[in-house]
């Protein structure tokens, strides 16, 4: 591998200044347009973002130090499959290395991938992935974290994103580029020529890595399960279309782990880089995947499903098969997490049955974000378990999670609904390798005269009859009925004047005083609801009542008005929020049945009230 060039010039302030000031920084990671514009396929990026690029890497560097002193410190660097990644890398390597931290670089490797490696390894003690997950092909952007193998969230995110600030006031342009300059080549050399090297490490801890995670541990219990699972798939064959749009799972253990799993495995899309359709994996970035499934099928009755990542490939969504014509179908991004919330917490019953048979998982709790359906919390009370929810924002619900198991809480399952796939315990990421095996387990473990399958499990629970011969399209419609908008349909998302959002939410509960009376009326043919109340989302924490939100002033968090019946229970919600990784506000309804009138006319008086909110009136 030949390296980059090392030759950085610095930009002026005023340049450093203008490359920043587009950058969208969360727990969510650091990102913007590298390329020309949105859609650029060019993998150059200006001598100004490269250096900024070298301020995000000192502040990694950095807080690596305070974290771990003068010892030797090695971090772990990889990207997605967007072509801006190789620039943005050498960057990131150049600053590390002039700050004495040891770099291992997969080049592309999908982020689930390096965090297992990351978590496993015992010499890396963080990472710097660059991607940026869903946003078009011409963004990217970093994300970093710590041994724990998980995206820095919370107060971390919140000291590297201060920090970085501060960098970039504090220090000269030319004291980045001199450190990117002074880089000793033969480390840099030999960085590169290990790159094979620390590919097939990460790829062998990820391998691992997943194959007891879908087994529901390591060691000879995990083993046991995994091969009940290619038992199960040798008498009931099963096969996978995987449409991978060229995105970094290309190069990941997705073919073989699947196969090891027993599953026939077809491939499309295949090769690093070549993104034929919209990154985000929803709406018509499906149809693909669906047509090539229809075909899979016709030769071969077994390929009943199929999936597709976004570009880093921690999400993954999913097709079907309905049996009754031979069509595909799209399983909607809330969809995808409810069917996977229903096979792991069966898979949990199913994993600890004993003769009395008891169900009732009441130390289990599954970890949402703010605008995830309120199917889940069905699903979760079927089970007597519970359901938390945080902040929009992966890290925010890994955080939570890792809280509740320190209180004693069973946290298997847990994810943002509202984007799909799902994380499963102990991975920190979604992944769609996780998402596949819910569904997979779901399909394929039966259960037998000592205990019955997952399916049979999830019927018990909710008082549905059970038919030994079901589908998938017979689990789909087992789930509850929620109607909810998609967070990428252009009805969910809205262009705001206000900059700061907590003066935009006060006015809006203000508003929605007014707004209440309309709502209950419009919502009377389908629900009876009485009562709602204000609900305020600030990292890990769901905090309850008209004005309570962040004390620190800040009020970036999600907002929701649930509606509830007579007795309580909530039916019904709205939710806004400003995206923290694109310049857009979104929207969301969700209610229970099948109602798109009763979530159309939600939607459209939540916009409305929005607006009106916006405009100060």
């Amino acid at each position: 591998m030949t390296l980059l060039t090392d030759r950085y010039d610095p930009p002026s302030k005023r340049e450093l200044i203008d490359a920043k000031s587009s950058m969208s920084l969360s727990a969510s990671g650091f990102r913007k347009v590298f390329g020309r514009h949105d859609e650029d396929t060019g993998g150059t990026i200006s001598n100004a973002d490269a250096i900024l690029a070298g301020y995000m890497a000192m502040t990694f560097a950095r807080a690596l130090r305070d974290r771990y002193g003068d010892r030797k410190i090695t971090a772990a660097v990889a990207t997605d499959s967007r072509p801006t990644g190789p620039s943005l890398a050498s960057a990131i390597i150049r600053v590390l290395v002039s700050q004495r931290i040891d770099v291992r670089y997969s080049e592309i490797t999908a982020i689930p991938e390096l965090l297992a490696a990351v978590k496993q390894e015992s010499e890396l003690d963080g990472f710097a992935y660059i991607s940026a997950s869903h946003n078009p092909v011409g963004h990217n952007g970093f994300k970093f974290g710590y041994s724990d193998g998980s995206v820095a969230g919370g107060s971390d995110a919140t000291a590297l994103i201060e920090s970085f600030h501060e960098l970039c006031e504090s220090e000269e342009p030319r004291n980045i580029a001199c450190a990117m300059h002074d880089a000793p080549k033969d480390k840099l050399q030999r960085i590169y020529d290990q790159i094979d090297a620390s590919k097939t490490l990460f790829y062998e801890c990820y391998r691992s890595f997943i194959k007891s995670t879908a087994a529901g541990g390591e060691g000879p219990g995990g083993d046991a399960h995994f091969l009940e699972l290619r038992r199960s798939a040798a008498t009931r064959p099963l096969g996978v279309v995987a449409e991978l749009n060229g995105s970094a799972r290309t190069v990941s253990i997705d073919s073989q782990i699947l196969g090891e799993a027993g599953l026939s495995v077809r491939v499309i899309n295949g090769n690093p880089g070549e993104i034929t359709h919209r990154i985000v994996p929803e709406g018509s970035s499906l149809d693909l995947c669906k047509d090539e499934l229809q075909k899979a099928h016709k030769i071969d009755g077994k390929f009943i499903l199929g999936y597709v990542p976004d570009n880093d490939g921690d999400r993954g969504n999913i097709v079907y098969i309905d049996p009754k014509d031979g069509a595909g179908h799209v399983l909607q991004a809330q969809e995808v997490f409810a069917v996977a919330c229903v096979s792991e917490l069966s898979y949990l019953a199913y994993t600890h049955w004993d003769e009395e048979g008891h169900l009732e998982l009441n130390q289990a709790t599954v970890v949402v974000n703010g605008p995830t359906s309120m199917r889940i919390d069905r699903i979760a009370e079927a089970f007597g378990a519970t359901v938390a929810r945080a902040e929009v924002g992966e890290a925010n619900v890994v955080n939570l999670a890792r809280v509740l198991r320190k209180e004693g809480r069973v946290v298997r399952i847990l994810g943002e609904g509202s984007n799909g796939g799902n994380i499963t315990h102990p991975s920190t990421c979604r992944d769609p390798m996780n998402t596949i095996f819910a569904v997979v387990k779901l399909l394929l473990l039966r259960g037998d005269s000592r205990k019955p399958g997952l399916y049979e499990i999830w019927c018990r629970v909710t008082h549905q009859p059970y038919e030994p011969d079901f589908t998938f399209q017979d689990i789909v419609a087992s789930l509850p009925r929620f109607t909810t908008t998609s967070a990428y349909e252009d009805r969910a998302i809205m262009k705001i004047s206000s900059e700061h959002h907590g003066e935009l939410k006060s006015r809006y509960e203000a508003l929605f005083q007014e707004t209440w009376t309309t709502i209950k009326s419009g919502l009377s043919k389908t629900h009876d609801v009485s009562g709602w109340q204000i609900v305020n989302y600030e990292g890990t924490e769901e905090r309850r009542g008209m004005g309570n939100r962040d004390p620190t002033g800040k009020e970036n968090g999600g907002l929701k008005v649930v509606f509830s019946s007579e007795n309580g229970a909530e039916v019904a919600y709205i939710w806004m929020r400003g995206s923290g990784t694109e310049p857009v506000f979104r929207i969301l309804a969700d209610v229970e049945g099948d109602c798109p009138d009763a979530e159309e006319f939600l939607l459209k008086t939540h916009r409305q009230t929005v607006e009106r909110a916006d405009a100060g009136r």
